[in-house]
């Protein structure tokens, strides 16, 4: 009898495992692909700290459910802390890695919209980075860093975000649509964007490559606030692609509102994005428009931006517009440059430890805030920039920007 009593219970046993496996196995593959990324200390063998992002952004679904993008993404709460480190770049003119002896710990979940970084990169200075990796739809692990490059506006260089192979599947889903002649009208101007191919990556062009919603899902969760992230206004749009031919550019403009923050993929790794009114240094003399009226600049960009041509006086907006004219780039606020040299180019050494020029390479993004991080809602006029004109030694120039807004001002 106990012979037959152990035989039962050890088919008994084998009958629930055999059923629980393949609820597990059912439920694993109904999953979304599963976006992790882990933030930890580069001269630190082990993982200091994990932000674990489950769940994909899907354009196919309603605009209601676009709409709400942010607040599915944040599902899963991410609990980490960070060290922090000097960068050890050759781009950069600072000292070897150095990991601070005590962690940045992440604050209390933010419940208020903050129009700014996040508490867990608002602490970095310039000069200091955070090592990441990501993995990919592939499954690979693929390592980038955050790095601070300006204080005001907040702009952050994303180094090697995205992989060669992502970079080359968002061009390539570009091309496969018709890229048609992008316009950005101005008044009195029609011609603020030339030399320009513009394609959106959404519903209406067949969806999204899978490389764009792992970007996306990264950038949110890292860039954006939590208290944004779960807000029903905060939005996010589709992925805009642009090809500037030789010569093309876009000049000085502001993206906001209701865009808070902007993210732009450098493709093919030609640069030329140039913030005039950029920090890149914690010593206020080195402000060239220190001695603006940082209020009334503010408040000039407001009225134009939410006017428009109907109440707005033309001279706001053209002195908005013309407020980096009296600067020089690699010299003035900060120049995103790309890594290929140019043909005489003899201070390559002297740009390397310039705060003022910031070289990027194929896959790196550059992330900045529009508005003040102060919960005022006002416009940072300092978040002004232009994208210059492209050489024949770059030759086209290949770009894509997520815009994050939000409409509850």
């Amino acid at each position: 009898m106990a012979y037959w009593t152990r035989r039962a219970c050890i088919y008994l046993f084998a009958i629930i495992n055999t059923i629980l496996a393949s609820k597990f196995v059912v439920s694993f593959s109904q999953t979304a692909p599963c976006t992790r990324i882990y933030c930890f200390s580069r001269t630190v063998s082990q993982t200091t700290a994990v932000v674990d992002i489950t769940g994909r952004p899907r354009w196919e679904k309603s605009a209601e459910s676009k709409k709400n993008l942010l607040h599915k993404i944040s599902q899963h709460k991410p609990h980490f802390s960070i060290y922090s480190s000097k960068i050890s770049s050759s781009t950069s003119g600072y000292p070897a890695a150095e990991v601070e002896q005590r962690p940045i710990a992440a604050s209390k979940e933010e419940t208020e919209p903050i129009l700014g970084p996040p508490s867990s990169i608002a602490t970095l200075k310039i000069g200091h980075s955070l090592s990441a990796y990501r993995t990919l739809t592939s499954g690979h692990r693929h390592e980038f860093c955050i790095e601070r490059v300006s204080t005001d506006p907040d702009v952050f260089l994303l180094r090697g975000l995205a992989s060669a192979a992502e970079c080359a599947e968002i061009m390539t889903a570009s091309t496969a649509n018709i890229m048609n002649p992008a316009e950005t009208i101005t008044e009195n101007d029609t011609s603020s964007r030339t030399g320009c191919g513009v394609c959106w990556l959404g519903k209406e062009s067949g969806g999204a490559p899978p490389a764009a919603s792992s970007l996306l899902t990264c950038v949110a969760n890292l860039m954006v606030s939590e208290g944004l992230k779960v807000h029903p206004k905060t939005s996010v749009e589709e992925l805009q692609v642009l090809r500037y031919d030789v010569g093309g550019q876009f000049i000085f403009h502001h993206d906001g509102p209701p865009r808070f923050l902007t993210v732009i993929y450098y493709l093919n790794g030609v640069g030329g994005t140039w913030f005039p009114l950029a920090l890149t240094s914690d010593d206020e003399s080195d402000d060239s428009y220190g001695s603006l009226e940082k209020e009334r600049m503010s408040e000039d960009f407001l009225r134009v931006h939410k006017s428009g041509i109907k109440g707005s006086p033309p001279q706001n907006k053209a002195q908005a517009l013309r407020l980096g004219e009296d600067l020089e780039p690699e010299k003035d606020g900060l120049l995103i440059k790309g890594s290929k040299i140019s043909e005489g180019d003899t201070n390559i050494q002297e740009e390397k430890t310039n705060n003022n020029i910031v070289h990027i390479q194929q896959g790196d993004a550059v992330a900045f805030y529009n508005y003040l991080d102060d919960r005022s809602g006002r416009l940072n006029w300092r978040a002004l920039h232009a994208g210059l004109p492209t050489s024949k030694n770059d030759g086209p120039k290949w770009i894509c920007t997520h815009w994050f807004g939000f409409d509850g001002h």
